[in-house]
């Protein structure tokens, strides 16, 4: 059974991907864009790294916004 599991809805129907270890999801506009990194951490929790991206622009720009885990929700 997978882990992870990342959806995305578009002018057609939803699709969705599973991730056993780890998943990985890029949404972009022309200038701006985040990725979102799903892993397991050395704790054996789930964990997400999120990034800010100069999106389908190209120009490589990144901007790191955070890691978080469960205890962050409280």
């Amino acid at each position: 059974m997978a882990r992870f599991r990342a959806t995305v809805q578009g002018n057609r129907s939803e699709a969705s991907r599973l991730g056993y270890n780890n998943i990985k999801s890029r949404t972009n506009g022309w200038g701006l864009g985040v990725e979102v990194h799903g892993y397991i951490n050395d704790n054996g929790e789930d964990a997400f790294e999120v990034t800010l991206t100069s999106g389908s622009g190209a120009d490589g720009k990144t901007k790191p916004l955070g890691q978080f885990t469960r205890k962050d929700l409280k």
